[in-house]
Protein backbone atom coordinates (compact mmCIF):
# COMPACT_ATOMS: atom_id res chain seq x y z
CA UNK A 1 0.00 0.00 0.00
CA UNK A 2 1.16 3.73 -0.67
CA UNK A 3 0.15 6.40 2.05
CA UNK A 4 -0.08 9.76 1.78
CA UNK A 5 -1.57 11.52 4.78
CA UNK A 6 -5.48 10.04 4.91
CA UNK A 7 -5.34 8.36 1.35
CA UNK A 8 -3.86 5.39 -0.50
CA UNK A 9 -3.62 3.26 -3.53
CA UNK A 10 -5.53 -0.06 -3.06
CA UNK A 11 -4.73 -3.47 -5.00
CA UNK A 12 -6.79 -2.17 -7.99
CA UNK A 13 -4.93 1.11 -8.17
CA UNK A 14 -7.79 3.50 -6.70
CA UNK A 15 -7.21 5.99 -4.25
CA UNK A 16 -9.32 5.44 -1.50
CA UNK A 17 -9.28 7.38 2.16
CA UNK A 18 -7.79 5.14 4.61
CA UNK A 19 -7.76 5.74 8.86
CA UNK A 20 -3.84 4.71 10.46
CA UNK A 21 -4.28 4.44 13.96
CA UNK A 22 -0.76 5.49 14.36
CA UNK A 23 -1.33 8.98 12.60
CA UNK A 24 -2.23 12.23 14.26
CA UNK A 25 -5.26 12.45 12.70
CA UNK A 26 -6.43 15.87 14.76
CA UNK A 27 -3.49 17.72 13.27
CA UNK A 28 -3.11 18.83 9.83
CA UNK A 29 -0.19 16.57 7.60
CA UNK A 30 2.36 18.52 6.30
CA UNK A 31 4.48 16.02 4.90
CA UNK A 32 3.96 11.93 4.99
CA UNK A 33 6.08 9.14 3.35
CA UNK A 34 7.09 5.58 3.09
CA UNK A 35 9.87 5.01 4.92
CA UNK A 36 12.42 1.82 5.20
CA UNK A 37 12.02 -1.37 7.28
CA UNK A 38 7.53 -1.29 6.07
CA UNK A 39 6.87 2.69 8.07
CA UNK A 40 5.70 5.30 7.38
CA UNK A 41 7.05 9.33 8.24
CA UNK A 42 3.93 12.04 9.16
CA UNK A 43 4.87 15.33 9.76
CA UNK A 44 2.46 17.78 11.51
CA UNK A 45 3.32 21.33 12.51
CA UNK A 46 3.98 19.87 16.05
CA UNK A 47 5.63 16.49 15.94
CA UNK A 48 7.08 14.04 13.41
CA UNK A 49 5.77 10.69 14.20
CA UNK A 50 7.00 7.65 12.84
CA UNK A 51 4.72 4.71 12.16
CA UNK A 52 4.67 1.01 11.47
CA UNK A 53 2.88 -0.03 7.87
CA UNK A 54 2.03 -3.47 9.08
CA UNK A 55 0.32 -2.98 12.93
CA UNK A 56 -0.24 1.06 11.89
CA UNK A 57 1.09 1.74 15.67
CA UNK A 58 2.98 4.66 16.60
CA UNK A 59 6.71 3.62 17.15
CA UNK A 60 8.30 6.78 18.06
CA UNK A 61 7.96 10.46 18.35
CA UNK A 62 10.17 13.44 17.63
CA UNK A 63 8.33 17.12 19.11
CA UNK A 64 10.10 20.47 18.48
CA UNK A 65 11.50 22.05 21.30
CA UNK A 66 9.00 24.54 23.15
CA UNK A 67 7.96 27.72 21.42
CA UNK A 68 8.88 26.34 17.72
CA UNK A 69 6.65 24.25 15.14
CA UNK A 70 7.78 22.69 12.33
CA UNK A 71 6.35 24.32 8.83
CA UNK A 72 8.08 22.58 5.82
CA UNK A 73 9.50 18.93 5.85
CA UNK A 74 10.79 17.40 3.20
CA UNK A 75 12.84 12.91 3.50
CA UNK A 76 14.12 10.15 1.76
CA UNK A 77 13.25 6.63 2.58
CA UNK A 78 16.09 7.04 5.29
CA UNK A 79 16.32 10.43 6.66
CA UNK A 80 13.55 13.43 7.81
CA UNK A 81 14.69 17.05 7.22
CA UNK A 82 12.84 19.33 9.40
CA UNK A 83 14.38 23.01 8.89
Amino acid sequence: MWVCARQAINAEDELEETEIAGFASDAQTLFCCNAVHNQFVQVTSTALRLVSASTQQLLNQWTPPAGYQINVATATSSQVRVP
